[in-house]
């Protein structure tokens, strides 16, 4: 096991990567996982998907351990690695919300004309019937975090589920609707 270093940057992956143990694992996790769960809840100002993104970064490098630069040190990993899943995170907010408001609004705001309201109507029953024909898991994930806007964290809780287990059911839902709706 690594010893406790007043300079917490100055542990490089290497110590991770000779050690092989949870010990120095653990001691890197107790270390930085305050200032990465302010870094992430600073940009996402949601307790509950910071606390994922940390979790998420701490899993990506030990999984990934056996890739790293012996060279670099810790902290400015797990930081671009928090950076990287916070915009990730971004992005899915950005493309659900955008496209949630565009179905819900659809009808009232961008349909200016009889063929556009039509358009819309259509375009909110194929999501419907989309929706209706996904497994039961899967639609109740979709309907939490698309409608009533749950967290990942929220829904694991309320469905008594692991938080990948989330990720996936809503990801395998997604797709499945894309894919209904495309065809």
């Amino acid at each position: 096991m690594i010893k406790e270093n007043k300079t917490n940057s100055s542990i490089n992956t290497s110590a991770i990567l000779i050690t092989m143990d949870d010990g120095a694992f653990n001691l890197i996790y107790r270390n930085h996982f305050n200032k990465l769960y302010l870094y992430a809840y600073s940009l996402l100002r949601n307790r509950y998907l910071s606390q994922d993104i940390v979790q998420e970064t701490f899993i990506n490098i030990w999984q990934n351990r056996h890739k790293l630069n012996l060279d670099l040190r810790i902290e400015p990993l797990l930081f671009t690695v928090s950076k990287r899943l916070v915009l990730d995170e971004f992005k899915k907010q950005f493309s659900s919300k955008k496209y949630l408001t565009y179905i819900t609004f659809a009808t009232d705001y961008y349909a200016d004309d009889l063929e556009q309201k039509i358009i819309a109507k259509d375009l909110i029953n194929h999501v419907k019937t989309a929706a209706a024909l996904l497994p039961k898991q899967q639609q109740a994930v979709y309907r939490m975090k698309q409608f009533d806007q749950l967290s990942n964290h929220d829904i694991a809780k309320v469905m008594n589920t692991s938080i990948n287990t989330v990720k996936n059911q809503f990801v395998m839902a997604s797709k499945s609707i894309r894919l209904k709706i495309d065809n």
